[in-house]
């Protein structure tokens, strides 16, 4: 029977969880159409549920909730940011989350805030990838 190897116990994560949730942005105006991009109540709390398997979870919300943790702390302990925001109503509305973590140097996830900003412009994009 083979059996595997065991790891030492491993420090649980200390995991941000920024997101925008679509019942946050209707219950503040925006029609059905508008938030079509933002995540669904099961959608977040699934997420997290995953997430909670490597560590403890703070659930941060969008771009004003983390803007007012971070202003509001003298530190930070996350490990890392899981990031899933879609921001709302600018060009460069998904990368502003990254941006203020980069300004912050504050690990997160997925991709950079001038990838996002380049790539939600399909048509600078496509100049790039030429």
């Amino acid at each position: 029977m083979d059996s595997k190897p065991s790891l030492p116990d491993a420090k649980p994560l200390k995991i941000a969880f920024t997101y925008d949730r679509r019942s946050d942005w209707m219950a503040l105006g925006l029609s059905a159409e508008q938030c079509a991009e933002f995540e669904t109540d099961g959608t977040i709390e699934g997420i997290a549920a995953s997430l909670r398997k490597l560590g403890i979870v703070e659930m941060v919300g969008g771009i004003k909730s983390l803007t007012r943790l971070l202003v509001s702390r003298t530190e930070v302990e996350w490990d890392l940011v899981f990031n899933i925001c879609e921001g709302y109503g600018t060009a460069g509305r998904e990368s502003q989350v990254p941006a203020l973590l980069e300004a912050w140097d504050i690990p997160f996830t997925f991709s950079d805030s001038a990838t996002l900003a380049l790539c939600l412009d399909k048509a600078k994009t496509k100049v790039c990838a030429k």
